[in-house]
């Protein structure tokens, strides 16, 4: 804040995070930050390219508003994001889902042999693997149908790498079974 330095923020995912609200930058109202978010994800609906901003700096917005295209959001987005907020069930019902398949997910990759774990806060999860190389592992599991997040270009990380997407319940079982055909469980 000294160095009137702005930061922009990108808080898609967090709506993935237990009690995100306690743990969101919003709560800072700092003039200097911008946040992001995404309807996108927690609402699993890629194809509205669904979001919203937040800023705290009444000349920044006031200049992205006269900048703006005049239809930024079409009426159908328009009505579903409006629609997605006001559905309490469905907000309650996936935030308590999904803590339980993280949990689920991390105890079952666990049990693996070769496999280092990192607990997560989101809907992902990320894995160490030390008998098998990511774009191996991604290959083989892209033969049993099942995609895996290579993640030998992340920044810090290496071949060894890969994230994996925190699904339904039969969909995690199916990945859990599939990678057991290439990595063994421990004793």
């Amino acid at each position: 804040e000294n160095k009137n330095t702005k930061i922009f923020v990108d808080e898609a995912f967090i709506e993935f995070i237990e009690n995100w609200k306690e743990k969101t930058v919003s709560l800072l109202k700092n003039k200097n930050i911008f946040i992001m978010r995404a309807f996108t994800k927690f609402f699993a609906i890629p194809g509205l390219r669904l979001g919203y901003g937040m800023g705290f700096d009444e000349d920044i917005l006031k200049k992205m508003w006269e900048e703006k295209e005049p239809w930024t959001v079409n009426t159908f987005a328009n009505l579903a994001g409006l629609t997605m907020l006001n559905d309490k069930e469905y907000i309650e019902k996936t935030e308590r889902w999904i803590l339980e398949e993280k949990d689920f997910i991390y105890k079952k990759l666990s049990e693996f042999k070769y496999l280092k774990v990192y607990k997560t806060e989101c809907n992902f999860i990320l894995i160490k693997l030390s008998n098998i190389s990511s774009e191996n592992l991604r290959d083989k599991m892209i033969e049993k149908n099942i995609l895996i997040r290579d993640a030998s270009n992340f920044k810090f990380l290496d071949n060894r790498f890969v994230r994996l997407a925190i699904k339904d319940r039969n969909s995690n079982l199916k990945m859990l079974e599939t990678l057991a055909e290439f990595i063994e469980y421990r004793g």
